[in-house]
């Protein structure tokens, strides 16, 4: 078994229109007679910073470290990915398929990686180096850790015993992640086969379809909101700027904010309303204005 542990920066956390800012990837292949992950190569590890057109707001930096000033003379994606196209070439055997893994693979790095490829490529491209199947740690520690917190470096810590310093740059990531196999080497093989992989295009074609639909739900809201001759409710709360013309509340958006930001058991629309808790409201309605612009009702 061989694998290219993915992990991506970007410039926000909503995979429909954030940018990767560096993107970073491990090889490892798995020796059946030691019985332990080891590097594919002498050169297993790739990064590298990328240029992107959307700015990089100040607290992506604060987290990251990762400035506007950093990625201005940085490649461009295109010319970032063929040579990481050439680093997975280098790193493959004959005829050999590498399984894809990273820490929220699915729902994000994936998903921002497809959309900058393009819809009509990224499968494509992908398959053209191995990468078929993937595998996400959060997916599986989510269902198996019982943990409190199922972030990265909480799960390194776990399985490792160690501190996760300097998270959130790319390599650091991936490498973690790789760590996470080293340590534990037989077990995670065992994880994949008992977990289970996906198929790289059917994740594909889901984040399209996804995306499809969030398209058309918010162009069909924006021409209602445009057509209604009713005035909108004011917001008792203080006003946010608009940055997109009266767009309308969608569910799923609220839904992504609270992924990320709500605990676990305020997971969608009706939970965090039907909760009668005026503070997770309140915390929604404060996160959703700063990333979307416009104020949640």
């Amino acid at each position: 078994m061989a694998a290219v542990i993915l992990d991506l920066e970007t410039t926000g956390r909503y995979p429909y229109w954030d940018e990767i800012t560096e993107m970073a990837a491990v090889a490892m292949r798995f020796d059946q007679d030691a019985q332990e992950w080891q590097p594919a190569s002498d050169n297993h590890e790739f990064v590298s910073l990328v240029k992107t057109k959307r700015r990089i707001p100040a607290e992506v930096t604060k987290l990251t470290g990762i400035s506007n000033k950093d990625v201005e003379m940085a490649d461009e994606f295109t010319v970032v990915w063929k040579r990481f196209g050439e680093w997975v070439r280098e790193q493959r055997a004959e005829d050999e398929s590498f399984l894809l893994i990273g820490h929220n693979l699915f729902m994000f790095d994936l998903p921002i990686l497809a959309r900058q490829l393009g819809q009509d490529q990224a499968q494509q491209v992908l398959d053209e180096l191995g990468i078929t199947k993937a595998f996400d740690t959060l997916k599986w520690a989510r269902k198996n850790l019982s943990l409190k917190s199922n972030k990265l470096g909480h799960v390194y810590e776990h399985i490792t015993g160690q501190k996760l310093d300097d998270a959130h740059r790319a390599l650091v990531d991936a490498r973690a992640v790789s760590s996470i196999m080293q340590t534990r080497p037989r077990d995670f093989c065992n994880w994949t086969a008992a977990h289970g992989v996906e198929s790289v295009s059917t994740l594909i074609d889901d984040f399209f379809q996804r995306k499809q639909a969030y398209e058309e739900k918010k162009e069909s809201k924006k021409a209602k909101s445009a057509t209604s001759t009713t005035s909108p409710k004011k917001p008792e709360h203080k006003e946010v700027k608009q940055k997109d013309n009266d767009m309308a509340v969608d569910d799923h958006e609220v839904e992504m904010i609270a992924a990320f930001f709500l605990p676990k058991k305020y997971r969608r629309v009706d939970d965090i309303v039907g909760s009668g808790n005026e503070q997770m409201c309140q915390q929604c309605r404060h996160v959703y204005s700063s990333f979307f612009g416009h104020v949640c009702v």
